[in-house]
């Protein structure tokens, strides 16, 4: 009689080992899903993810030299649109904030290369325009939120101008990442522009770039510099830098088309930047000026296990323990 209730038992254990162990991989789905936000439900963990995005940036003639030249700034917002390989679209519910300034040129021939660098010009650093200080030194600042934005910043934006897009992102969203030229000689940010917009050229081409024309393209490797999403991002990310090669990045960048504001339909949008001008047009007035991109991001996300997933697989391992003790003395 012993000997069959202990071979009982012996069937039984495989069944409860089972079930513990379904429960604690639905404690993990759970403990994944329950506070997810928009960011981490759309990347997919361990695996090189590319977020595709569109730009709204305005263009600020810092110096006033009506040049595009070193010195100069560009500000913006960044609208992620989907998320691959999940194919998640994030439904107006993720926003980055950029700004960098020109640092140096580099000719290439018939073509410039545009180096940017973090803002210093006061009023348009990432700290000024977001307010946080975890922005401090980065180039890229990302938002989400659990339900979609009040506005569609690049589709139709119904606001002001830029400051007030911006402020849009900071009021409404929630920073999850942060990332900026944190190391270098490993981080870069480089345009390859036409010479009709390299260095000491009239910035009022901006005004007069025709929209779906692409003047130019871009491409960078930046750090994550802050981040609270339920991932970290290693250097693992392959990009190219085109004058010194290639690099190991946390996030990589690259873009597709330029279109100019001209026919855009949402011209004064890129506006309101006070006391600065921002294009001059060619009567030398100062116009407002600005463009929208089709960009990448790429990141290679490794997820943290929570708290709470690390407390309830603790929990099913000592409910193992038990089952196995119990088994025994049986």
């Amino acid at each position: 009689m012993s000997q069959v209730t202990k071979s009982t038992q012996g069937s039984r254990l495989p069944s409860q080992v089972r079930k513990i162990g379904a429960a604690i991989a639905l404690s993990f789905g759970l403990a994944a899903s329950a506070g997810a936000a928009t960011i981490n439900s759309g990347l997919t963990n361990g695996l090189l993810n590319t977020l595709e995005d569109q730009d709204r940036e305005a263009y600020i003639d810092a110096n006033l030299d009506g040049l595009i030249s070193i010195g100069d700034v560009f500000i913006g917002v960044v609208r992620i649109d989907n998320f691959l390989p999940s194919g998640a679209p994030s439904n107006n519910q993720v926003y980055g904030i950029i700004s960098n300034q020109i640092t140096s040129f580099t000719p290439n021939g018939g073509r410039q290369y545009v180096h940017l660098g973090e803002t210093t010009v006061a009023g348009y650093t990432m700290a000024d325009l977001t307010g946080n200080a975890n922005c401090v030194g980065a180039l890229v600042c990302v938002y989400d939120r659990a339900v979609p934005f009040s506005q569609n910043l690049i589709n139709a934006p119904t606001g002001p101008g830029m400051l007030d897009m911006i402020s849009m992102v900071t009021s409404e969203g929630t920073l999850r990442v942060a990332t900026g030229l944190g190391t270098a000689g490993d981080t870069y940010l480089t345009a390859d522009v036409v010479a009709a917009f390299g260095v000491g050229s009239s910035n009022a081409a901006f005004t007069l770039a025709p929209t779906s024309v692409q003047f130019g393209n871009f491409g960078g490797g930046l750090d994550v510099l802050y981040n609270n999403t339920n991932f970290v991002y290693t250097d693992s990310v392959l990009t190219l830098d085109t004058l010194t090669g290639f690099h190991t990045t946390q996030v990589g960048i690259s873009n597709g088309a330029f279109r100019g504001m001209v026919g855009d339909g949402n011209e004064g949008k890129f506006g309101n930047v006070a006391g600065a001008p921002q294009c001059t047009n060619l009567s030398g007035a100062h116009v407002t000026c600005g463009f929208v991109t089709d960009a990448d991001f790429f990141v290679r996300p490794q997820r943290v296990p929570e708290p709470g997933s690390l407390a309830l697989l603790g929990a099913g391992l000592v409910g193992l323990v038990g089952l196995r003790r119990r088994s025994t003395k049986a």
